[in-house]
C-alpha cells in the first residue's frame, strides 16, 4: 500500500529587517528594566499568530475569543502575567499592537512580517535549488552568454548612435558644400557681368549688354513715383525709333534721361520772367546734334546768359 502524502501543509515564518533592533520602538523597549523580556515576548507573539493574520484571538465556531493576559502567559510559558500585562500596554503605546473595535489585539503591519509556503511549493523550491547546484558550469555559461549578449546589444546601440551622428554630420557637410557652390556660382555671375563691362579699345566702358529696354508701364510707374512731367508713350516711341540711342551712342540710363526730359518740359512750360531771347548768331551754322546734346547745349547757354558771360 502506497503512502499518501499530504502536500497541503503550509509553513509560516516571520521576517525581521536587519535594522529591527535599531528601530525606535525596539530601542525604547530594550532601554527598560525588563526590555529583553518585552522584545522576546513580542517576537514570540509574532510567531504564535503567523497563521492567524497576526490576530491575538482564538476562533471557536463563529466566535472570536481574544487572548487574555493569563492565556498569553500560559502559552508563552516563560513570562509572568505581570510581565505580559506591562508588555502589552507598551506594545499598544508604541503601535506594535493595535486593538480593534471588538477589543481584539492584532500585530501591526503583520503582512510585511509574515511569509508562508505550502509543502509542495517547498519541495519544488528545494528541487530547483538542488538542480541549480548540480549544474554550476552550464548556468555560468548561460550567464556569460547573457552578459555577452547584453554587451553586444549595448555596443550595437552605441554604434547605431554613432552612425546616426556620422550621418547627420555628413548631411550637414553636404548642405554646407551646396551653399558654398551657390555662393561661388553667384560670384562667378557677378564676375561675368564685370567682364562684360570691361573697357573697349578706346578706353570707354561698354554698357551695351547692361542696358535693358523699359516697357511703357515701367516708364509710367517711374514717372508717377518721381512726379515727372513727361509723356510716357511719347518718350518710349521716340527712343524705340532711334534704337534706344542718343545720336550714335547707346542709352546707358533711361531713368536719368527721363528726368532730363521732365526738366526740359517744365522749362518750356515756365520760361520765367525776363527770359533772354537768343541772337541769330547762335544758329548761323547748322550742327548735327542729338536731342540730348541739344538739350544740354541749351541748358549751358541759359546758364551763361543768366551769369552775364554772354
Amino acid at each position: 500500500m502506497s503512502e499518501i502524502k499530504d502536500n497541503s501543509k503550509v509553513y509560516y515564518w516571520i521576517k525581521l529587517k536587519t535594522d529591527f533592533f535599531e528601530s525606535d520602538a525596539i530601542d525604547f523597549l530594550l532601554s527598560q528594566e525588563d526590555g529583553c523580556k518585552y522584545v522576546t515576548l513580542y517576537i514570540k507573539l509574532c510567531t504564535m499568530t503567523s497563521n492567524t493574520d497576526g490576530v491575538l484571538a482564538s476562533k471557536i465556531g463563529d466566535m472570536l475569543i481574544p487572548y487574555s493576559v493569563e492565556k498569553i502567559a500560559r502559552d508563552t510559558k516563560f513570562f509572568s502575567a505581570d510581565t505580559v500585562r506591562v508588555a502589552l500596554e507598551l506594545f499598544q503605546n508604541l503601535r506594535l499592537i493595535v486593538v480593534s473595535e471588538n477589543n481584539v489585539m492584532q500585530i501591526a503591519n503583520y503582512k510585511a512580517m509574515i511569509g508562508s509556503e505550502t509543502e509542495w511549493a517547498q519541495k519544488k523550491r528545494l528541487y530547483r535549488e538542488k538542480k541549480q547546484k548540480s549544474l554550476p558550469e552550464k548556468s555560468s555559461k548561460k550567464e556569460t552568454l547573457s552578459e555577452d549578449k547584453q554587451e553586444d546589444i549595448s555596443v550595437d546601440k552605441k554604434r547605431t548612435l554613432s552612425d546616426k551622428r556620422l550621418e547627420s554630420r555628413v548631411k550637414s557637410l553636404e548642405s554646407r558644400e551646396k551653399s558654398l557652390e551657390k555662393s561661388v556660382s553667384s560670384q562667378k555671375l557677378d564676375s561675368d557681368d564685370v567682364s562684360k563691362r570691361k573697357s573697349n579699345g578706346d578706353g570707354l566702358t561698354d554698357w551695351t549688354d547692361c542696358f535693358v529696354k523699359p516697357s511703357i508701364s515701367e516708364i509710367v510707374d517711374y514717372i508717377q513715383e518721381h512726379n515727372l512731367n513727361v509723356d510716357a508713350k511719347k518718350f518710349w516711341k521716340h527712343y524705340e525709333s532711334t534704337g534706344w540711342k542718343t545720336g550714335n551712342d547707346p542709352i546707358r540710363d533711361w531713368k536719368g534721361l527721363l528726368k532730363k526730359w521732365s526738366k526740359a518740359e517744365r522749362e518750356e512750360d515756365n520760361p520765367g520772367i525776363g527770359a533772354i531771347q537768343l541772337d541769330e548768331k547762335f544758329y548761323a551754322e547748322p550742327v548735327q546734334m542729338s536731342e540730348e546734346q541739344l538739350h544740354s547745349e541749351l541748358v549751358q547757354l541759359r546758364k551763361k546768359l543768366k551769369s552775364g558771360e554772354l
